[in-house]
């Protein structure tokens, strides 16, 4: 009867401690990454230094998704039109958008760095003779036009000319919406399987995002000393205050732009702005 009534309590006892929740969020793991590394990168430097070859295979995997992921959702976005004159239509809005938005970025990080300074006082080791660089040579408009076109589109992804990838993905892509139904559905069924792939290993690549970030901090601070920490807080910092603004912005734009839909389709509701002035314009 004692060991009955001293059982139960136990019981109850287990049943009042919460079950312990491990995090599954992706950051808060890079977050413990970081914070690891740099004790791993302080403590134990050697270590650290030879732990560099970790981040850089997660580096190799991120270059690896750009230009399949790229061919994959362009020629999709191309191809699976049929009416080639609004995708060509919608291509020039979103480049005119993209330099319009890229400017503004630029600006925006040129000018948050001169007022923060991040990385003031770094000295990097030279790890490289500067005498065995090849001289940097000067090319002409002509040479830079040209550079933008591929002449392999196997080299251009072996050497990772992105702007060369698009290119060609945009020209296949467009002629592959030339083509009739029945040969043109396999290839963008292709298209549309490979894409999804894709996305789903970028998903598997990012889990190894804390291993990648862990060793690079551990790196970091084992080649540069823990002082380095501080530049990269405020580099992060600086990073956050910009992004903060270019948010501000785009959210401007944003409802400035649902305003000017609904004084063009006083009508139409906000979820249906879209169609309608595409109707009454």
């Amino acid at each position: 009867m004692g060991d009955r009534l001293e059982t139960t309590h136990l019981t109850v006892g287990c049943d009042e401690i919460p079950p312990v929740r491990i995090p599954r969020s992706l950051t808060f793991w890079i977050l413990v990454a970081i914070v690891v590394g740099a004790g791993v990168g302080h403590f134990f430097p050697d270590l650290a230094v030879s732990l560099r070859f970790v981040g850089q295979v997660f580096l190799r995997l991120i270059r690896t998704i750009v230009a399949p992921l790229l061919f994959a959702t362009l020629v999709v976005g191309i191809a699976g039109h049929s009416n080639l004159r609004q995708v060509g239509r919608m291509g020039v809005k979103s480049l005119v958008y993209f330099e319009v938005v890229t400017t503004l970025a630029l600006l925006i990080g040129w000018a948050a760095i001169t007022i923060t300074r991040a990385g003031d006082g770094i000295t990097l080791p030279a790890s490289v003779d500067a005498s065995q660089l090849p001289a940097a040579t000067s090319r002409t408009w002509q040479e830079i036009v040209l550079h933008i076109f591929p002449e392999n589109i196997a080299k251009s992804v072996v050497d990772g000319e992105i702007l060369q990838v698009v290119v060609f993905s945009v020209i296949f892509g467009s002629a592959l919406a030339m083509v009739g139904e029945e040969r043109r559905r396999p290839l963008l069924a292709f298209a549309e399987s490979l894409a999804e792939t894709m996305f789903k290993f970028t998903g598997i690549v990012m889990l190894l995002a804390p291993l990648g970030v862990g060793s690079a901090i551990a790196y970091t601070v084992g080649h540069l000393g823990v002082g380095v920490l501080v530049n990269l807080a405020k580099l992060v910092a600086t990073f956050c205050g910009g992004r903060g603004v270019r948010r501000r912005g785009a959210a401007a734009d944003r409802v400035g732009g649902a305003g000017a839909a609904q004084a063009v389709c006083p009508g139409g509701r906000r979820a249906g702005v879209d169609r309608l002035c595409h109707h009454q314009l």
